[in-house]
């Protein structure tokens, strides 16, 4: 079956590599949403790689990548990731109430909003619904904020969830504060390490809009974002070679030049964040701080590891 879908934005770009004669060949695709990557990723019909790691199946895989088929992971993303939605939910109000961790924001009330307070809700106010104060919203820089999600092997479902949830908290806790409004990307690179890499740039949010949680669940926090749509995107680059310089192990993790993105904002695969991995096994409200920390390092103009 031929899924139908619009063509990403293809970028090839050659580079020399030093003095000698070596180079460097990119490969760089742009998509303009969830639906198109996944499309273009799962389309077997297309020509690909003859390894198809993204639709290998089996008990060990599902452990692996989430979900025990790529079709298992484009439902989640057609249909919404409930089970995810709701704990990542969960978990931005349970950070939200953290009053040490999160300065509190400038709400207006009424009978419609943005969303609901809870209290005065069961509590049968009618103007029970907030929303950011417009003058401040108004006044609120605009960033734009990318989001590397690639990752090696070693990195658990659990703790790819945990960074997501603490990622989507921060943003979510400086928008409603009113200090910017931020358009929301992801993004995943890889490398052979001898000059051949690929690269994918996914936009989830426009500045202004609301949080998708549906969206932003999958996209950020779920396993199979990247070891099955991500891993499909990879097996689509044929060219130069690409299967028999990466086949083996998909490459390694790589990070994306911000100048190139056109960003103001750019975290980094979480294999290069600068938080141990042992932190991404405790609670979030002892892992948020320091997520925090480093968009605080990435507004004053900094790396989010701190490190330049």
């Amino acid at each position: 079956m031929t899924t139908t879908y619009s063509e990403p934005v293809h970028q090839r770009i050659e580079q020399s590599r030093g003095s000698g004669r070596s180079r460097s060949i990119t490969h760089r695709y742009w998509f303009d949403g969830l639906m198109q990557v996944t499309a273009w990723a799962g389309d077997l019909d297309a020509k690909r790689w003859s390894m198809q790691s993204s639709h290998t199946e089996g008990t060990e895989r599902k452990r692996f990548a989430g979900t025990k088929s790529f079709p298992e992971a484009a439902k989640l993303v057609n249909k919404g990731w409930k089970k995810g939605r709701s704990q990542l939910v969960s978990q931005v109000e349970t950070l939200a109430l953290k009053k040490d961790l999160v300065s509190a924001p400038s709400f207006l009330y009424d009978v419609a909003g943005a969303r609901p307070e809870v209290p005065l809700a069961v509590a049968g106010d009618p103007c029970c619904m907030w929303d950011v104060n417009p003058v401040m919203e108004s006044k609120a820089p605009t960033y734009r904020l990318f989001i590397n999600i690639s990752a090696a092997a070693k990195w658990e479902a659990n703790q790819l969830m945990n960074w997501g949830a603490c990622i989507l908290s921060v943003v979510d806790s400086l928008e409603a504060q009113g200090d910017c409004s931020i358009e929301i990307n992801i993004c995943q690179a890889n490398t052979d390490g001898k000059g051949l890499n690929s690269e994918f740039i996914i936009r989830l949010k426009d500045a202004g809009q609301h949080l998708d949680f549906d969206v932003m669940a999958f996209a950020i926090a779920h396993p199979s974002m990247l070891r099955r749509v991500m891993f499909g995107c990879m097996e689509r680059v044929v060219a130069d070679d690409a299967e028999d310089r990466m086949g083996y192990g998909y490459g390694r993790p790589a990070e994306l030049d911000l100048d190139v993105l056109g960003g103001d904002l750019y975290i980094p695969g979480i294999g290069n964040c600068g938080i141990p991995q042992r932190a991404f096994n405790g609670s979030i409200e002892d892992l948020f701080p320091r997520v925090m920390d480093g968009f605080k390092r990435l507004m004053d103009g900094r790396s989010f590891s701190g490190d330049s």
